[in-house]
């Protein structure tokens, strides 16, 4: 490519995909400090050289030819040499500091400054090695607003107005955090839970944002570290672009380039700056709250519509996840389950609230991400904007911002695996959006989905269960989209009604997928390999174990990030169909967002042939993402650290044993100790263990860590409830219960809003130990209070609330061993009638209350 394209693909991605800076020691030449001229590489070692070593050869501590060989160090050799001489490097960081502190670009107005211009482009976000202030300094002497970040400090996900500026080797205004120089800094900065700027920057180079370097030379190891993670990407359809802005390329930086086909422009800082400015780029609010969104990962249909493949020939039949383009060129099936849904979302439309939510759910393989797309594309059909949220982490603020700033009147918002964002839609109900209709379409797990759907209730909301299962009338349906797709394989020998017969017979898309894609029988073929993959490497067998265990865990997908940085380019994801010759692409299916199975066929099999190996892969998989957890996120880390995590998961689907849940959280404390959910199943492993003072500590210093968290009240007033109950001394359990009661009861009538939606977790919880207590120990109680009790249970009664039923089970059979059955009316539609009738057993253990919030 030549220097013209590369210039005009530069200033493209300038206008139309809001860049993200990175800016190395090369930046600051040129500008001015209180010490002179900012000096570059080489001059900031003579100086150190200077005033730190040559002291050392006057008094005889090193040799003239120790002296020589210093001199051609690098700056990172030296500092490490300077630190080692004086025992410390205090010294060093005080001179660094004043020597640094305080650059200020030269004036632009007399044509000797340049750096001035930096301001004349609305950068979201600019990365710095340099510990100077430069950047902080041009902001200031023109009065705009950023927010900056140094070591150690937490980055927030979304993004603002303001321009965020990421210090990742320190900060001349605040020394105090240290600096990043030396060898031992480096190796400490990747290999420690410190690197947080590293780990914004690491977002960026998954994200669809471009990245414009300047002066950045490959010498820091860091930065080299994550140019290879980008380099080993194998997927990631939205792959940004790297520009390099260097005057004078080496050898290594071309080479760089070509590799991560990036391109190098031959420019100095100054002339950069100087085409930024004269680009006098000043986009109108839509198109930088576009530009938001798209830095969001939250992509708009029309968009993604520009960019469909022509011609196209789709991999859904081969068991590949559905995209944009299936649907809109047919290659989907329009069956029941769609006309079904489709039904229930005009039913929700029609609904006077102007925001709307509709959860599609449903067991992994059940067709839900699919369908969450063909209801797209519906709405999208009917002149709704739609939007698809691809990332990790939901920034409600730019979505509002997005619908607040358009001129659309219906809008519909695409998520996948939401349960754990719906304390996120939920709040987004509260949002003003000016009067338009906003729909959110949504797709989750079952088991998710309905211990976190109560987020939603009491809003415009209604939720659909998704099935795999094949009718008569989607056989026909199946059959004839396979005719003219011509995609019938072996069902091409035989006559339609026995096609539809043969389609009807295989009960699920699913398996009729496997079918078309290896031939008919090939799921038992397919369970005999996977009693033996010894033919796969050792890599793909750890990572399609890794796979099983996150779908066993109901997480939705492995992130690709989570791919790329364990295996890289080390596991080959290329399609493969020779049933004789499987590959790792064969048991999985990927798109830029993760990789999932195939076949929950695939899940059980794998993991019990690897039962041993399980424990190790779970901790090794926490400890990997540790770096990536903090405390107040809700992104895709989250997820996979909490569903991992999850004490009764552990338990019910990987059949840890007490032991080992405790020796697995144990010996993950120092990765999580400042992580609230931590401490939370730690208390709640050491509950089942039957330490309710230890469960006390660790939950205490959970809510230490969260301290409005309904969770963890809700869990610290059920633990006293269960210590009495656990105590042989009445009055013992009298004074526990008192405490844990008057706990509960304060959620129990809470006037909050959200710890209100949660309030049958707490009731069912309250009412199940009461019971105990007063059976147990033959507690008196009053009639007025068992007719709290009755008119709480009242108040949130659900036919489908399991626990809410158990609970009022419970009290009814207390009522009939104290012969109060009176206070309550049985009548033909009471829920006590129904109770009884159904003979429902009742639950003695509702520990798994506290886990389904």
């Amino acid at each position: 490519m030549s220097d013209e394209l590369e210039v005009k693909e530069l200033k493209s991605s300038l206008i139309g995909n809001c860049p993200t800076l990175f800016l190395g020691a090369g930046f600051s030449r040129d500008a001015i400090c209180d010490s002179g001229t900012m000096p570059t590489g080489k001059e900031i070692c003579l100086e150190l050289i200077q005033n730190f070593v040559i002291g050392k050869v006057n008094q005889k501590e090193i040799t003239e030819m120790e002296y020589k060989e210093i001199e051609q160090y690098k700056i990172r050799e030296l500092c490490s040499c300077i630190d080692d001489m004086y025992g410390g490097k205090t010294a060093r960081e005080k001179f660094l500091t004043e020597r640094l502190k305080n650059a200020r670009a030269k004036s632009v107005f007399n044509n000797e400054g340049f750096h001035g211009y930096l301001v004349d482009y609305p950068w979201k976000r600019i990365y710095t090695v340099n510990i100077d202030d430069l950047v902080e300094n041009i902001y200031e002497n023109v009065k705009k607003s950023y927010f900056s970040y140094g070591l150690k400090e937490y980055i927030p996900n979304s993004i603002g107005e303001n321009m965020m500026l990421i210090k990742l080797h320190g900060d001349v205004k605040k020394p105090d955090a240290g600096y990043i120089f030396s060898k031992d800094e480096y190796n400490e900065l990747i290999t420690k839970k410190i690197d947080l700027g590293l780990m914004a920057f690491t977002g960026e180079l998954y994200s669809t944002s471009d990245i414009i370097f300047i002066g950045a030379s490959l010498d820091e190891p860091d930065f080299e570290y994550y140019l290879q993670l980008y380099g080993s990407l194998q997927l990631q359809s939205n792959k940004n672009k790297l520009f390099f802005i260097e005057p004078y390329p080496s050898l290594a930086l071309k080479q760089k380039a070509k590799n991560l086909n990036a391109s190098v422009i031959e420019w100095t800082t100054e002339q950069f700056l100087r085409f930024l400015h004269t680009l006098n780029y000043a986009p109108d609010e839509v198109k930088k709250v576009r530009m938001e969104l798209n830095y969001s990962k939250i992509f708009r249909l029309d968009d993604i519509m520009h960019i469909f493949k022509k011609p196209y020939e789709s991999s859904i039949y081969q068991g590949f996840n559905c995209s944009w383009q299936d649907v809109f060129e047919s290659w989907t099936f329009e069956n029941d389950t769609l006309i079904l849904a489709k039904n229930r979302l005009e039913e929700l439309i029609a609904r006077k609230s102007t925001t709307k939510c509709f959860c599609i759910y449903g067991g992994s393989f059940s067709g839900k991400s699919t369908l969450l797309k063909q209801l797209g594309v519906y709405l999208h059909n009917q002149d709704y904007e739609v939007m698809e949220y691809k990332g990790g982490y939901i920034n409600r603020n730019v979505i509002k911002k997005y619908i607040n700033k358009t001129d659309f009147s219906q809008y519909a918002i695409i998520i996948d695996n939401a349960s754990y964002y719906y304390n996120e839609i939920e709040k987004m109900f509260q949002d003003n959006y000016l009067g338009k209709t906003v729909v959110f379409l949504c797709a989750s797990r079952i088991y998710y989905h309905n211990r976190k759907k109560y987020y939603l209730e009491g809003n415009c909301y209604t939720d659909f269960e998704c099935t795999d299962i094949i009718t008569d009338s989607d056989a026909k349906i199946i059959e004839k989209k396979l005719s003219d797709k011509k995609y019938l394989s072996s069902l091409i020998e035989l006559p339609r009604t026995k096609r539809q017969q043969e389609i009807l017979r295989k009960r699920s898309i699913v398996s009729l997928i496997i079918d078309l894609t290896y031939g008919k029988g090939i799921l038992k073929k397919l369970k005999r390999k996977m009693l033996d993959v010894s033919h796969l490497s050792r890599d793909e067998i750890r990572l399609l174990l890794e796979i099983a265990i996150f779908d066993k865990a109901d997480i939705e997908y492995y992130p690709m990030e989570l791919f790329n940085e364990r295996y890289g380019k080390a596991v080959d994801l290329a399609v493969n169909i020779d049933i004789k010759n499987l590959k790792i692409v064969d048991y999985i299916r990927y798109d830029d967002q993760g990789l999932s199975l195939r076949n929950s066929l695939f899940q059980d099999e794998i993991i019990k042939k690897n039962r041993q190996q399980v424990y190790g892969i779970i901790k090794e998989l926490l400890i990997f993402i540790s770096r990536y957890v903090h405390e107040g996120n809700n992104d895709i880390w989250i997820i996979v650290f909490q569903s991992l995590l999850k004490e009764k998961k552990l338990s019910d689907q990987f059949i840890f044993s007490i032991k080992e849940i405790g020796n697995l959280l144990y010996e993950l404390k120092d990765y999580f100790e400042n992580i609230s959910y931590y401490w939370l199943q730690l208390g709640i492993y050491e509950q089942q263990n039957g330490d309710f003072a230890k469960a006390l500590s660790h939950l205490k210093f959970a809510q230490h860590i969260q301290p409005n968290s309904f969770k963890i009240k809700h869990a610290i007033a059920r633990n006293y409830l269960k210590f009495a109950n656990s105590q042989s001394n009445v009055s013992e359990a009298l004074v526990l219960f008192d405490t844990g009661e008057r706990l509960i009861k304060e959620l129990i009538y809470s006037k909050d809003f959200y710890i209100k939606k949660a309030k049958p977790f707490s009731i069912s919880c309250y009412v199940t130990e009461k019971v105990k207590l007063i059976r147990k120990f033959k507690v008196d109680v009053a009639t007025k209070e068992l007719c709290e009790i009755r008119d709480i249970l009242n108040e949130v009664y659900k036919s489908e609330d399991k626990y809410i039923a158990n609970a009022m089970q419970d009290f009814y059979k207390l009522l009939c061993y104290l012969g109060k059955q009176s206070i309550i009316r049985i009548s033909i539609n009471s829920p006590y009638y129904n109770l009884m009738s159904q003979s429902i057993q009742s639950n003695e253990d509702i520990d798994v209350l506290v886990e389904s919030i």
